[in-house]
């Protein structure tokens, strides 16, 4: 990260806030802003990371079981109980895990916390256009290096360049296809 920001002039890279207290980061090429070729901004919307609704169900879940354990007067029932705990809480951490490497799917990118700067996720399905005009009333948090900016553009791009297959039924093709080849 760049803190505090560098440039005066929106740029790729760009974290911003608005009134609401949405942070954003500006996804639009430097080349549309430098030729004042765009009408609008591109902006992906940034998430705390802990409040993302994944790590939230988990960590409910683990409580909701820590504290079921002290009602349990089984000591079978209790050590039962106790290790599904122990082993939710190496799912969690690894979920945890999958998220900061990049490896919980392409719809996400992680940040890391620097100075006052909370751990985000960039969700990439989470998309607006904001009028250039706009971006004025937006507050300037800090910039992302131009590394990982470009690591952060290239999982945007294949994020939304890939092609979904369909779902086929495998059984109902597969018995299809060997019943026409058997002929």
């Amino acid at each position: 990260y760049i803190k505090p920001y560098i440039k005066e002039t929106i740029h790729p890279g760009l974290l911003v806030k608005n009134k609401q207290g949405d942070e954003y980061l500006v996804l639009t090429p430097a080349c549309d802003i430098s030729q004042d070729k765009c009408d609008c901004l591109i902006l992906v919307k940034l998430i705390i990371f802990f409040n993302h609704t994944d790590l939230v169900t988990m960590k409910d879940k683990i409580k909701t079981k820590e504290n079921e354990l002290s009602d349990i007067s089984d000591e079978n029932k209790r050590i039962s109980l106790n290790e599904t705990i122990i082993k939710d809480k190496e799912k969690f951490k690894n979920l945890i895990r999958n998220y900061i490497s990049n490896n919980k799917g392409d719809r996400y990118y992680f940040l890391p916390e620097f100075i006052d700067f909370n751990s985000k996720l960039i969700d990439f399905q989470d998309i607006q256009a904001v009028d250039i005009k706009e971006i004025g009333s937006y507050e300037k948090i800090m910039t992302i290096s131009t590394p990982f900016m470009k690591d952060i553009q290239a999982k945007f791009s294949s994020y939304y360049a890939r092609q979904g297959s369909p779902d086929f039924d495998f059984t109902y093709m597969a018995n299809k296809y060997s019943n026409e080849f058997l002929k």
